[in-house]
C-alpha cells in the first residue's frame, strides 16, 4: 500500500475523480491539501487535510486520521479494495499517456464545463495510442468486446471507419480518437468496457479543452445538415440507426454545445442537437448564428445511444429535413 501511495501524484487524482480541494489558504498548512469539508460522521467543518508526501488524513476538529484509503472508503461509500483500485486506475493511466508519447500534459482534468478558446494557444497533436485497431477479426476473438458493441448496437464497420482501438491488454477500454477540422488527431477517449471502473469515461490528455472541434468533424465534407449528440458512442449510435446521406452525425462532449463548435459548421444550412431528455433548453441563444439550430426532445430516460431502431423509426427524424 505504501508504494502506491508514494507514486500517487494526490493533486493530479483529486482532479480526475473530482474533489474540490485547495493548496494554500487560512488553515491549509505546508505540505497539505486542504478538502472542503470532513466527510466523516458528525463533523463537516473546514479543517479536513491530506498530506502530500505519505498521504495521510488529518481532521483538525473531529481528530480522524489514517491515509488516503480511508478518506476514499468514506468519501465514496466504497470498500477498501475498490478505494486501492480507484488509485491503481489512476496511476496504469498516467503510464499509459507516459508510453504513448503524448506531445502535452496539463494539470487539470477535462470537465464538462467548456472553456472559451484561446486562439493563441492551439491543441495538441497526438502521435500514438494504446491499444490496436478493432477489426473483425478482434472482435470476433475478444467476447467482452463483442458483448459492449452488441448491448450499444454498433456495427464492427462503424468502429473501423471511426479508427477505434481496444486496448485489452492494459485496460480494457475502447479507445476512439478524436479529430479537429484539420484531421490532426488531439485528443481520445477511453471507454472502459467491464463496468468495474470507477471512471468509465477517461479523456487524454488530461485538461485538453475539447470546446473548439466535435467528434467526427473529421468526416464533414459540407453536409447540408448536422445532428449534434452528446457523447461519442451516441453519435455512433444514430449513425449505425439513422442513414441519411445529406446529414453528418457528430458528437459535442458536453450537454451543451459551444458556439465555437457551431462556428465550425457555418457552411450548413440546419443543426439538429439530439441531447438526453430535457438536457439542451436555452437553443435560443444561437439565434444569432448563420445556420438554424433546432433541439430535439427525446422521450423521458431516453439517450440517444439507447434509443432502439422502433424508437428511431417513431423519433422520424426526416421530418426535420426539407
Amino acid at each position: 500500500m505504501w508504494d502506491l501511495l508514494q507514486d500517487l501524484d494526490l493533486v493530479s487524482f483529486l482532479d480526475e475523480i473530482n474533489i474540490n480541494y485547495e493548496t494554500d489558504g487560512p488553515n491549509i498548512g505546508t505540505g497539505w491539501v486542504g478538502i472542503d469539508t470532513c466527510p466523516f460522521d458528525g463533523c463537516g467543518n473546514f479543517h479536513f487535510g491530506i498530506a502530500i508526501s505519505n498521504k495521510q488524513i488529518n481532521c483538525w476538529i473531529c481528530g480522524v486520521t489514517g491515509t488516503l484509503i480511508k478518506f476514499l472508503m468514506k468519501y465514496f461509500n466504497t470498500s477498501k479494495d475498490e478505494a486501492f483500485f480507484m488509485i491503481k486506475e489512476h496511476l496504469e493511466e498516467v503510464e499509459l499517456t507516459q508510453d504513448t508519447d503524448i506531445e502535452t500534459l496539463v494539470h487539470k482534468t477535462f470537465s464538462k464545463e467548456v472553456r472559451k478558446i484561446e486562439e493563441d494557444k492551439p491543441m495538441p497533436k497526438i502521435k500514438l495510442l494504446p491499444g490496436r485497431p478493432i477489426t473483425v477479426d478482434m472482435v470476433a476473438k475478444r467476447p467482452k468486446l463483442r458483448a459492449f458493441l452488441k448491448e450499444r448496437m454498433i456495427g464492427v464497420d462503424s468502429c473501423i471507419w471511426h479508427k477505434f482501438r481496444y486496448d485489452y491488454e492494459r485496460s480494457m477500454r475502447l479507445i476512439m480518437p478524436i479529430f479537429n477540422y484539420g484531421g490532426d488527431m488531439v485528443a481520445y477517449q477511453g471507454r472502459d468496457i467491464t463496468g468495474k471502473a470507477i471512471l468509465p469515461y477517461i479523456t487524454q490528455p488530461k485538461g485538453v479543452d475539447l470546446g473548439n472541434t466535435l467528434f467526427n468533424i473529421n468526416n464533414y465534407t459540407g453536409e447540408k445538415y448536422i445532428i449534434i449528440v452528446e457523447g461519442i458512442l451516441d453519435a455512433v449510435r444514430v449513425e449505425t440507426a439513422y442513414h441519411f446521406e445529406r446529414a453528418c452525425v457528430m458528437a459535442c462532449f458536453t450537454s451543451t454545445p459551444t458556439i465555437e463548435q457551431l462556428l465550425l459548421l457555418s457552411e450548413t444550412e440546419k443543426v439538429l442537437v439530439m441531447l438526453d431528455h430535457d438536457a439542451w433548453t436555452n437553443y435560443k441563444k444561437f439565434r444569432d448564428l448563420p445556420m438554424e439550430v433546432e433541439p430535439i426532445i427525446l422521450p423521458k430516460d431516453k439517450d440517444p445511444g439507447s434509443l432502439t431502431d422502433s424508437e428511431f423509426v417513431q423519433l422520424n427524424l426526416s421530418q426535420y429535413f426539407p
